[in-house]
């Protein structure tokens, strides 16, 4: 059985000795140029079009953005964003690009799995099939010119990418007799370990981190409440019965605010007559409200009324909301104010208030348990501690954002595609010293089969065993010869693979030579 079918396959080699070579010139330009296209296609998809994408996604992908945890309004319309910002070396890993959606940890988890997975054990697969391809064609097309160490051959035919065959370039460095072998296998051993390095990079480039909300340090004491917790206002001091420092909200203050507005634009009163600025015409209740005018003897007349639209104030104390309910006061009746338990008419009490921006109360003054404490008080003791979230039975538990870093993710993709670059331009210049060669489609490529029988043909070679003898013989011993270390064979020891076992004396492939 086994001598009819190496007949048949004496037969097959003679037929394609004989006529191969016309299919061969017949279907070479075709192939070419289909190869070409197929390659150049490859390296839009694989390499430039990632990075193509991504930077037009991403702005400013060198900038680390600030992580934000929560935010404080400061304005009508302006709001100051709190988190950390990474700087230096740790901005690389710092996960700054998250999704705007919070995950309960199990869905978390299983975003971040699946990446692993699907894209890094994806783009590591493809990754080592082309390094196989290019770097196992551009080790036949060194060949031809010199013959390579048999540990180099076999890692890079056989093994792939692996750490066994960056092992075995390194150690046969010295072993090359030409400049471009040692350059091949210096490219192949860096090219192999980003193969073997891209999952682990794809994997520290995304992930997911807890979210987190903006919890200020009450200034002089241990407490932690969370940001949302200060409020826009004014503080009193000198207020007679009420300690300095005693905070107000705009917010409270509104309702009260705009009835005394109301009063004192609608009621008729001696207040105009006190007013040291009246020859100017800049009158009115702003000036009241800046503290630029004293009110003392001001009075309103008795049976007059005004009305106070029923509405809802923001923040700062702007209206929201406004509805056509309105109430009724008397011009008589004094406004007033609770300022720490205590009534007092507004009028005057916003004498001892801080001043306040007119028209966008912003005092830089905020409130906590009725203090008053400073914006930049504020600032300084704010920063970021875990959140939590509604969970998915309705439970609360941590929320987990999924993102990626806008740094190291823009560096891989920059060296994906020098690999991709480097990759397609080792294959061109495989392919062309193929088509110089003469020996057609076979001799430019190599694949795990060729490479077996390429493999036994040395062995045996350096041997001096057949086939059968060689998987009898001691491993050690077989590996003393063929790696060199027994001194015998190749420059520096060690069985070499040439030119003969793959291109014939006139130039086409060997038939026929046994082992």
């Amino acid at each position: 059985m086994a001598g009819t079918t190496y007949s048949r396959v004496k037969q097959k080699l003679a037929e394609d000795t004989i006529d191969g070579g016309r299919r061969r010139e017949a279907r070479g330009a075709m192939t070419s140029v289909k190869r070409h296209a197929a390659a150049v296609a490859i390296l839009v998809a694989f390499g430039l079009l990632p990075l193509a994408v991504y930077f037009s996604l991403v702005h400013h992908p060198f900038t680390p953005r600030q992580v934000v945890c929560g935010s404080r309004q400061v304005g009508v319309q302006a709001w100051q964003d709190y988190g950390a910002k990474a700087s230096g070396a740790q901005s690389i890993f710092t996960i700054d690009r998250v999704s705007s959606q919070s995950f309960p940890f199990w869905l978390a988890k299983l975003v971040d799995t699946i990446w692993d997975l699907f894209v890094a054990r994806g783009m590591q697969f493809v990754a080592s099939a082309l390094s196989y391809v290019v770097l196992s064609n551009a080790l036949l097309a060194t060949i031809r010119s010199s013959p390579v160490p048999y540990r180099t051959f076999s890692g890079i035919s056989i093994n792939g990418a692996s750490a066994v065959t960056v092992v075995a370039l390194v150690r046969d460095l010295r072993r090359h007799s030409r400049r471009r072998a040692v350059f091949l296998s210096v490219y192949s051993a860096l090219a192999i370990v980003y193969v073997l390095a891209l999952p682990t990079l794809l994997s520290t480039m995304a992930g997911y981190v807890s979210t987190a909300s903006a919890y200020v340090q009450v200034p002089e004491t241990s407490q932690y409440v969370p940001n949302s917790a200060f409020v826009p206002g004014f503080s009193y001091d000198g207020l007679p019965g009420v300690d300095n420092g005693t905070c107000m909200s705009y917010k409270d203050a509104a309702a009260i605010d705009q009835r005394a507005e109301a009063q004192l634009y609608t009621c008729n009163s001696t207040c105009w007559t006190t007013d040291p600025n009246a020859e100017t015409y800049d009158t009115g209740y702003p000036l009241y409200r800046n503290g630029n005018h004293s009110i003392k003897g001001c009075t309103f007349f008795r049976n007059e009324t005004y009305a106070v639209a029923d509405v809802t104030f923001d923040a700062f104390g702007f209206s929201r909301n406004a509805t056509t309910e309105r109430t009724t006061y008397n011009c008589n009746d004094t406004v007033t104010i609770s300022i720490a338990g205590k009534p007092y008419p507004y009028l005057s009490s916003i004498a001892y208030s801080t001043r306040q921006i007119l028209g966008g109360y912003m005092s830089g003054t905020y409130c906590y348990a009725g203090r008053a404490y400073d914006e930049l008080q504020i600032d300084a003791n704010t920063t970021c501690l875990p959140g939590v979230g509604v969970g998915v039975g309705g439970g609360d538990e941590a929320g987990y954002r999924w993102g990626f870093s806008s740094t190291l993710s823009s560096i891989v993709l920059i060296v994906h595609v020098v690999w991709c670059l480097g990759m397609y331009a080792v294959w061109v210049v495989a392919a062309a010293a193929a088509g110089r060669g003469g020996g057609g489609e076979r001799e430019g490529e190599l694949d795990q089969l060729r490479a077996v029988f390429a493999v036994t043909a040395a062995a045996a070679e350096a041997t001096g065993l057949s086939a059968v003898e060689l998987v009898r013989a001691p491993r050690g011993v077989v590996e003393e010869v063929l790696d060199g270390r027994s001194g015998g064979g190749g420059r520096g020891g060690g069985a070499m693979v040439g030119a003969e076992l793959f291109v014939g004396e006139k130039g086409g492939e060997s038939r026929g030579k046994g082992v």
